[in-house]
């Protein structure tokens, strides 16, 4: 029997109101996947557009800890080392580099390199593959643990930083409000959150859609839902 993670409920507002648009099957991949298949729902009240009725494949912390792409430097690809360089700019333009930065789900570290080389000192981060983990922290130097968003994280328990990054995260997170709470426990009281999702609204001018409907993105974005 299958297992399903999330029904037809939105994860932003809560409604049950929801129109199908089409769905996505991974059956035939289930041994390698984290869902065997979900339908995309727009909310009726906020308009935010989610995966619901997903059916399990591989358990998410399994599939993030051993499967996911991110444990290959192949994803790195120009496209995202320019957009790693452009948050390092954002960062720098905005905030004294003596700010402590927690990026949560940071891969192999090539976020957090490029502020390190950008003279940002205080570095931490959180990802779910232990392969990434000891990759950013032998090739950069840089401060990692195993853990992931929605987690207890014990080697950072009771830390707080100035600036969270949660970049091209959200999109793979089952119980969203819930993982956004317990991440922004991290952070001090004037401290600061950076969010990097898909724009849903620029999917129109992608030239292959299967990247952004894939067997790991379960949320998709327009501002006003954002904001929500």
């Amino acid at each position: 029997m299958l297992k399903i993670l999330r029904d037809y409920t939105c994860p932003v507002c809560g409604s049950t109101q929801h129109e199908i648009l089409f769905a996505r099957d991974f059956r035939s991949l289930r041994q390698i996947v984290p869902f065997e298949g979900y339908d995309i729902c727009c909310c009726k009240i906020c308009g935010m557009v989610y995966a619901g009725n997903i059916a399990e494949g591989v358990p998410t912390e399994e599939y993030y800890q051993i499967m996911s792409k991110y444990e290959t430097r192949r994803y790195v690809t120009e496209t995202i080392m320019t957009r790693y360089n452009w948050v390092t700019d954002f960062m720098r333009k905005y905030l004294d580099t003596s700010k402590s930065v927690l990026e949560i789900g940071c891969a192999s570290g090539e976020q957090l390199y490029s502020m390190k080389k950008a003279g940002f000192q205080q570095l931490c981060g959180i990802d779910a593959s232990r392969v990434n983990v000891n990759y950013a922290a032998e090739q950069y130097g840089l401060e990692t643990h195993v853990g992931y968003l929605g987690s207890s994280i014990p080697a950072i328990a009771g830390r707080k930083f100035d600036v969270l990054i949660l970049e091209a995260i959200l999109e793979h997170i089952l119980p969203l409000r819930s993982a956004i709470a317990d991440a922004v426990d991290y952070l001090k009281d004037d401290g600061y959150c950076f969010v990097i999702v898909p724009d849903l609204g620029s999917f129109p001018e992608e030239d292959n859609l299967y990247q952004e409907f894939s067997i790991e993105h379960i949320n998709y974005w327009l501002f006003g839902s954002l904001h929500g």
